[in-house]
């Protein structure tokens, strides 16, 4: 008896443990009926459709909901005026909160003491004159494809390119 209920806990709490862990649902939003709003309001509306799609499915808050930056590029890719009919997203849904991707996206979660370590990796002085060069010069590249990195994300925001 004493092992039957020692096996039924086991098992509870590994049930209580796949709740926790977080899912990877799919779903394709429509989108369609937004063209029926005037063109200037048609993606503010795309993305609160959206957030109302998920709050209804997964049961959440819209507080509790986060989107990606992605997806609001796909929105506005062809103006704020010319939304997508229909979007393939995905929901990695975890307790209290949930954050949305596009079907194609990569999560990636990068955890904070990971990237400190790495930037204390690439910022150890070197040695002598040269590599202290060699290092600057790297350095200056980094910032400057940070610089069109930032450049190419707003244009695509202003719809310029």
């Amino acid at each position: 008896m004493a092992e039957k209920k020692a096996e039924k806990a086991k098992v509870k709490k590994a049930v209580k443990k796949e709740k926790e862990a977080p899912k990877e649902l799919h779903y394709i939003v429509p989108l369609q009926k937004i063209n029926n709003a005037p063109k200037p309001k048609r993606a503010r509306r795309a993305i609160k459709k959206i957030k109302e799609f998920f709050k209804k499915h997964l049961r959440l808050e819209e507080s509790q909901i986060k989107l990606s930056g992605k997806i609001n590029e796909a929105i506005w890719k062809r103006s704020g005026e010319k939304v997508p009919k229909k979007l393939a997203l995905k929901a990695v849904a975890e307790k209290n909160r949930a954050s949305i991707f596009l079907e194609e996206e990569k999560i990636e979660k990068a955890k904070k003491k990971e990237k400190a370590k790495e930037d204390k990796k690439e910022k150890k002085e070197p040695k002598g004159k040269e590599e202290k060069e060699e290092a600057k010069q790297e350095e200056k590249k980094k910032e400057k494809k940070q610089r069109e990195k930032a450049s190419e994300a707003s244009a695509i925001k202003r719809g310029t390119m």
